[in-house]
C-alpha cells in the first residue's frame, strides 16, 4: 500500500536544464557541452549540491576554468541566471497541481533532490505551507542522487516512474496504487 509519494524537482517540476546549459555555450562560442560538463558529473557543483560548496565560489571556479581554457569571459552572473531558468522562473503548474492533489488525497509528500543550499528558500516556497511533508535536499542531508545512501536515509521501499509527461505520470501514479483521478 502506497503511502507517500516522493518527486524530484529538476527535469518533474522544473522542465530539463540541458537547453538552458547550450544557450550560455552557443552565448559565448563555447564548444557544445562545455557548461553542463561542469554541472552534470562536475565534481565541484557535486560539492555544491551535499553543502560543501557555496554556488558563488563555483560559478568563480566555472568562471576561471572557461577563461584559461577556452580565453573567454562568462560573467558569474550569467551562470546564476542560467540556473535561476533552470530552477526558478519556470514551474510546470500540472505538477504543482498533482502534488497538491496527492497531499490532498491523504498521501505524505516528499521532495528528494540535488540542490544547492542558496535555492533552499525558493524550494520550501513551491508550494503552499503543508503540501510538502519531508524535504529531502542533498545540500541540507550531505547526500546527493543517485548515490544509494540518501534512498536508504529514510527506509524508503519505493517503486520509480521516470518523468516524461505530466499525464503520464498521473497515470502511472495511479497505476501503481495512489488513489487520484484520473487525468
Amino acid at each position: 500500500m502506497i503511502k507517500a509519494v516522493v518527486f524530484d524537482v529538476g527535469g518533474v517540476l522544473c522542465p530539463n536544464p540541458l537547453n538552458e546549459f547550450i544557450k550560455v555555450d552557443r552565448e559565448y562560442g563555447l564548444p557544445d557541452g562545455t557548461v553542463m560538463s561542469f554541472l552534470r558529473g562536475g565534481n565541484d557543483f557535486a560539492l555544491c549540491e551535499i553543502g560543501q560548496m557555496s554556488i558563488f565560489e563555483f560559478y568563480d571556479r566555472c568562471v576561471g576554468w572557461i577563461a584559461k581554457t577556452h580565453d573567454v569571459q562568462v560573467a558569474p552572473q550569467r551562470l546564476d541566471a542560467m540556473l535561476e531558468a533552470c530552477m526558478g522562473k519556470t514551474v510546470r503548474p500540472e505538477m504543482i497541481d498533482l502534488v497538491i492533489e496527492i497531499k490532498a488525497a491523504g498521501y505524505q509528500t516528499a521532495l528528494l533532490t540535488n540542490i544547492f543550499a542558496e535555492r533552499r528558500t525558493w524550494l520550501h516556497a513551491l508550494f503552499p505551507h503543508g503540501t510538502i511533508d519531508v524535504y529531502g535536499d542533498s545540500s541540507e542531508l550531505g547526500l546527493r542522487k543517485p548515490e544509494l545512501p540518501i534512498y536508504h536515509k529514510r527506509g524508503l521501499g519505493i517503486v520509480d516512474i521516470l518523468f516524461q509527461s505530466p499525464e503520464q505520470v498521473r497515470q502511472d501514479l495511479i497505476q501503481a496504487g495512489v488513489t487520484i483521478t484520473p487525468g
